[in-house]
C-alpha cells in the first residue's frame, strides 16, 4: 500500500475522493470552531435583540447553521 492509501485507510476515506472529503471535514470543523469562539447563541431574533440592547448595541447575526443567532464577528 502507498502512503496515500495508508492515510486514507486510517481516516476512513476513499482513495479516489479522499482529499475532497478531508477538506470538507476540515472546512466544517473550522466553521464550527469559529462559532464556538462566540459561544453565545440566541434561539430567536428577539433574544439577540435583547442581548444587543444589554451590550451597548453590539451587532449579532444569523449563525452559519441557520438555527439561531450569534454575536457578529466584527
Amino acid at each position: 500500500m502507498s502512503g496515500w492509501e495508508d492515510f486514507c485507510d486510517s481516516m476512513g476515506l476513499d482513495t479516489h475522493n479522499g482529499f475532497d472529503t478531508l477538506m470538507d471535514r476540515y472546512s466544517r470543523d473550522l466553521k464550527h470552531e469559529k462559532e464556538e469562539e462566540y459561544h453565545l447563541f440566541f434561539e430567536t431574533f428577539q433574544d439577540g435583540l435583547e442581548w444587543s440592547k444589554n451590550n451597548k448595541g453590539a451587532a449579532f447575526t444569523r449563525s452559519s447553521d441557520g438555527k439561531g443567532f450569534m454575536p457578529s464577528k466584527k
